[in-house]
């Protein structure tokens, strides 16, 4: 998990936590630690799906940075808060998967060492090799003629 349950009460609060993880109890007074816990994995997981072409997973507990951390909590506040369907909530949701995907296509670097290099072809021996730049002239552009 990007984020620990510790993480996600000093970030939201205990009352917000309180009354996300206790989705059909509204009148709970403790955090139900297991609806926060399988919202933060279920998150991390999310999370994974866009990095995993970025970075070496899984990322050790020292590894994650603050954004992942900040992103994780943000995303199971979302998955938590399904019945409120707050506008606040669902903004932050929707701004983190456009980070995320901007992750994804290299916009924006995680600043990680354990960068994955990018894949080089394997060269087999007694083979002809041969290298292009995009075509000039397409059929598209030539059926306008």
């Amino acid at each position: 998990m990007y984020c620990t349950i510790a993480e996600f009460i000093t970030t939201f609060g205990e009352q917000e936590t309180v009354a996300v993880s206790n989705l059909y109890t509204p009148s709970a007074i403790a955090i139900d630690e297991g609806n926060l816990e399988q919202a933060l994995i279920d998150a991390s997981a999310i999370i994974d799906g866009y990095i995993q072409g970025r970075v070496t997973l899984p990322l050790t507990a020292l590894q994650v940075p603050a954004t992942l951390k900040a992103c994780c909590a943000d995303i199971a506040r979302y998955r938590l808060d399904r019945n409120r369907c707050r506008e606040e909530v669902r903004m932050r949701y929707e701004d983190w998967i456009v980070w995320l995907k901007d992750v994804s296509k290299g916009i924006v670097n995680l600043g990680l060492d354990a960068q994955v290099p990018p894949e080089s072809p394997t060269l087999v021996p007694d083979r002809v090799y041969v290298t292009a730049s995009d075509r000039v002239f397409t059929d598209s552009i030539l059926n306008r003629y």
